[in-house]
């Protein structure tokens, strides 16, 4: 650890197979994959418009949007799925009622709820090929995707209550 870089060092790791795993760095949009020994086999790094450059892992403020920052990923076959959260449409409107004051950024426990600043972006990627082969928005939070393409996500329901839902993914080629 370095004072001062913990969120830039978090990484989620995930299975890749008996003598394999990736790690994402959250942070940044790249996804590496590496051998039992340790070694990297490949990285994928990507740029879109909504994530250019290195998150400031913030909630952001009433003038600014939240940071996008990696979720969790999933291997399945030769396609690689990555949901990042990203900041929602009307990211502005849950900041209505919250008092911050000047341009420093609000405790966590002080601003609104992380579900109403992000939603979720799922990516596709070709590991071989390195292509993006579809994107689709989700309203919630994907907190975890598993080997058989179940995603959890995290919102509230009608009484506002928190809840858990699982969604079964797939890609139509």
């Amino acid at each position: 650890m370095r004072p001062g870089e913990n969120a830039r060092l978090i990484r989620r790791f995930v299975a890749g197979g008996t003598d394999s795993f990736w790690a994402l760095q959250m942070l940044k949009y790249q996804v590496t994959h590496y051998g039992a020994d340790g070694r990297v086999l490949t990285a994928i790094r990507r740029e879109p418009s909504w994530f250019v450059g290195e998150s400031s892992w913030s909630l952001g403020s009433p003038r600014r949007p939240p940071s996008p920052a990696l979720q969790t990923a999933a291997i399945r076959g030769d396609t690689l799925w990555v949901a990042a959260r990203v900041p929602r449409k009307d990211w502005e409107k849950a900041w209505s009622g919250t008092r911050a004051s000047g341009l420093g950024e609000v405790a966590s426990g002080r601003g609104p709820d992380p579900t109403q600043l992000h939603m979720t972006r799922v990516e596709v990627i070709d590991v071989r090929r390195g292509t993006l082969l579809a994107v689709r928005d989700f309203d919630g939070i994907i907190v975890d995707i598993d080997s058989e393409l179940r995603a959890t996500i995290y919102d509230f329901d009608r009484d506002l209550e928190p809840r858990l839902r699982i969604l079964g993914l797939h890609l139509r080629r």
